[in-house]
């Protein structure tokens, strides 16, 4: 997953432009509840597309038959009342599809990988790309990658990057994590064992390139504050970064969010806290910056373990400096939500954290998203819902997946309940910060969402034309339609002359259910994301000009 820049044109898109159109594929003839793709990459005029079909069913409440292998990437668009995403379920069979810029199929490879793998990611280079998995067998795990080219064909066998043995052949079989450097020169797959109540221990292995092992460390972790890890990152120097932080109203000074640094290279983790003690944070948000080379935390916050938001507090450090290279703490008013557009101040309590832009200047722009849910947040919050679904929590972070569009609050819960929920949004809130974290404008962009299926809500944006685009499911009129609107530098919406507020995508077709939220651009001005025909079948839609 690359960081978007505003400098760099990951994606150009219109929503209302002559050249613009929306390509389906056909429907996968497949239990849907079973299958999950993952969009690999585009290459000359072939797209490839990895897709998985699952032993047993997901969103069953019947728990299988030992064994019980993990359930890799647990299906985000599933909608069957009192759903849980167990690790219960394995990969029973992976498949490499190419298709053709239409989105027809013109080849399909079955992976020739032992069943009951889990964990898949990968990460692709010019004219190659790595897949990572793991599987058990017996009583042991198996962290492995494999080297594919860009017409499915199979380099070299399939490597072992890592094996843990465990006594318990019921244990969770999804355990390692890959991440890998902007600049995919570093490559890292690390585990966290949290089986003792007094620590973590979080071991890593550093590759290179080309996946030669260039350093194994393990760290005991039994720092206050600790209680969860999040936010695992590689920067391009090869150093690992993550969080651990505790949510819960029974929070004392020290148990602030903590930064981890393991250098590249080196056995010593290092750590300091980094939120002052009198503020109450709210999923802290890493993000790396390697051309100025820091590192920039960001968090809502409050003066008590409870009510509504106060500000938005921002750290950054300098990747080897000891001290921070500046602090700045925006207080929210009722003024500001008028002033960015609201008919009635902001309730501040509501928004959370999705996306961080990096600016050429060393700014940054950030994401929220007003995100509400029926009758859940009459008995939890933001500020307590650990206490209540801590061991759901918990167990996300066996294994960590950074490259997921829910590893964060509130998507990590929402994914637990099914249709006796309403959840809703009704806006996005864009800030603008330049590089010393000071807040320099906010704009309002309105959301109108509604839905009963969690999957249908968020946003994709897209950074383009020194624009930055939304795509999201707008209610209008009883009605949803696919849509698009932009914000320029400047905080202002929709100076694409091709855009206009709630007007539908053209070309869109609306007896499907699009999800724009899991979309993966694949060039320059393509975008790839699912779509399901009346809950049932489901298949890809390609956006491009």
């Amino acid at each position: 997953m690359k960081k978007t820049n505003l400098i760099i044109s990951c994606i150009a898109v219109c929503s209302t432009c002559a050249g613009q159109k929306i390509i389906y594929s056909d429907f996968e003839k497949k239990d849907f509840d079973r299958f999950r793709f993952d969009v690999i990459a585009k290459y000359q005029d072939r797209i490839l597309v990895y897709k998985a079909t699952y032993f047993g069913f997901p969103s069953s409440t019947q728990r299988q038959r030992p064994p019980q292998p993990s359930y890799a990437n647990p299906d985000p668009m599933a909608n069957t009342q009192n759903m849980v995403s167990t690790p219960d379920n394995s990969i029973l069979e992976s498949t490499l599809c190419i298709y053709d810029l239409q989105m027809k199929i013109i080849q399909q490879t079955i992976l020739p990988l032992p069943k009951e793998i889990s964990g898949v990611h990968f990460l692709v280079y010019d004219d190659y790309f790595y897949m990572f998995y793991q599987y058990q067998r017996v009583h042991s795990i198996y962290c492995m990658a494999i080297k594919i080219d860009m017409l499915g064909k199979i380099i070299g066998s399939p490597m072992e990057l890592d094996k843990t043995d465990i006594m318990d052949i019921h244990y969770q079989s999804q355990i390692y994590s890959v991440i890998y450097s902007e600049n995919k020169e570093h490559i890292l797959a690390f585990k966290t064992d949290d089986k003792n109540d007094h620590f973590y221990m979080v071991t890593s292995l550093a590759f290179d390139k080309d996946l030669h092992l260039v350093n194994k460390s393990s760290n005991k972790i039994s720092v206050g504050g600790a209680d969860f890890l999040r936010e695992f990152k590689i920067d391009d120097d090869g150093n690992f970064i993550f969080i651990g932080f505790s949510e819960t109203t029974a929070k004392q000074d020290e148990k602030r969010p903590v930064l981890f640094i393991l250098r590249n290279g080196s056995d010593r983790l290092l750590y300091n806290l980094t939120f002052p003690p009198d503020l109450y944070t709210d999923d802290v948000r890493l993000t790396i910056d390697n051309v100025n080379k820091k590192y920039i935390l960001t968090s809502f916050y409050n003066k008590k373990p409870g009510g509504d938001i106060c500000g938005i507090y921002s750290i950054v450090k300098d990747m080897y400096g000891t001290a921070d290279a500046s602090v700045a703490n925006t207080n929210f008013k009722d003024s500001m939500g008028l002033r960015a557009g609201e008919n009635a101040p902001i309730k501040w309590s509501n928004y959370y954290l999705q996306h961080i832009h990096l600016r050429q200047d060393g700014g940054f722009v950030a994401e929220a998203m007003d995100l509400f849910i029926f009758p859940f947040q009459q008995l939890y919050d933001r500020w307590n819902y650990l206490q209540y679904f801590s061991q759901q929590v918990a167990s996300n972070y066996i294994f960590y997946d950074p490259y997921e569009y829910y590893h964060y609050y509130p998507w990590t819960i929402w994914r637990y309940f099914g249709s006796n929920y309403n959840f809703s949004s009704s806006a996005a809130l864009i800030m603008s910060f330049n590089k010393r974290g000071v807040l320099e404008w906010m704009s309002v962009m309105k959301t109108p969402q509604e839905d009963g299926f969690h999957a249908t809500l968020g946003y994709k944006s897209i950074v383009a034309n020194n624009l930055i685009y939304f795509i999201f499911n707008e209610k209008i009129k009883n009605k949803v339609y696919l849509v698009a609107q932009s914000i320029n530098t400047k905080g202002q919406l929709n100076t694409d002359s091709r855009l206009k507020e709630d007007l539908e995508i053209k070309g869109e077709n609306r007896d499907l259910t699009h999800y724009p939220r899991f979309a993966k651009p694949v060039s320059a001005n393509e975008i790839i994301f699912p779509c399901r025909k009346n809950r049932g079948y489901v298949c890809l839609a390609k956006i491009e000009l």
